[in-house]
């Protein structure tokens, strides 16, 4: 298997793009788990149900576009791991 070589300006985006990816993925995680299917009366008491319902609006737009941004972390972390340029020396 190839040994990646990375230098220090690498380790320092590739942990950037690793911590954002966490804090987007928890807001999809928390998204989806709170998502209601079926609204029933004690469905509608719990909080976090009534308030996904409520902003479901702009919410669940949300849950998509973190979903593309977390794509396109990963895409360019893996460009930035395999890259050679000079840029990144």
């Amino acid at each position: 298997m190839k040994s990646f070589n990375l230098t220090k300006k690498k380790k320092v985006w590739l942990s950037a793009f690793a911590l954002l990816a966490l804090i987007l993925l928890a807001i999809v995680i928390n998204i989806q788990l709170n998502q209601p299917e079926h609204m029933s009366a004690d469905y509608v008491g719990l909080w976090k149900s009534r308030w996904h319902e409520e902003n479901k609006d702009w919410l669940y737009p949300l849950k998509n576009i973190c979903l593309v941004i977390l794509a396109v972390l990963a895409g360019s972390g893996l460009m930035i791991a395999f890259s050679k340029s000079e840029r990144w020396k």
